[in-house]
């Protein structure tokens, strides 16, 4: 299985899997130029494909926490965006990765802020898996100071990570260590 691997340029560093097809986005791309690139790089793979997102996660700062979308793309992915993910639909066999800051966290359950609402209609729509954290995700900086570029690397999980079944329910809840 093949990996595309999606970095929004708000996160500041370069990251380079070389495992994966990589391709970067930033708040001027369109999520349609999005959606139609990662067809093209699925297709040649036959669908075979795990699609990872690095983008940061919309939180607030106080008590209500995360699950507000992700910062990708102009649009953003939020729960009035995430329609423009149907042509994903069937196109990626081995899931979707957010590796975003409390994504899968709920924050006013039902509405805005809903990261577990939000997860699950993705999964929904795309009718694939996606895993998700209800916490804030460490990186390290690696190659020098953030103001050299560096790579940013997903430090590993951290809190409790929730996989969406393609019908939207939860599959998988994996707690990690809060570091």
């Amino acid at each position: 299985m093949r990996q595309i691997f999606v970095h929004d340029l708000r996160i500041i560093g370069r990251t380079a899997p070389s495992h994966a097809s990589n391709f970067d986005v930033d708040q001027t791309t369109p999520l349609s130029y999005f959606v139609t690139r990662t067809l093209t790089e699925a297709a040649i793979y036959n669908d075979d494909v795990q699609l990872i997102i690095l983008a940061h996660g919309y939180e607030c700062q106080d008590s209500r926490g995360g699950g507000y979308g992700v910062q990708f793309c102009r649009e953003d992915l939020q729960l009035d965006t995430i329609g423009q993910l149907t042509p994903l639909h069937g196109h990626i066999h081995g899931g979707i990765v957010l590796l975003s800051c409390a994504v899968a966290h709920i924050g006013q359950p039902g509405g805005r802020g809903d990261g577990n609402m939000l997860c699950s209609r993705i999964a929904q729509i795309t009718g694939t898996c996606v895993t998700g954290s209800t916490m804030s995700q460490p990186y390290r900086w690696l190659g020098g100071s953030r103001l050299q570029k560096p790579f940013a690397v997903p430090h590993g999980w951290r809190g409790t990570v929730l996989t969406y079944g393609p019908s939207g329910a939860v599959d998988l809840v994996q707690k990690y260590p809060v570091r």
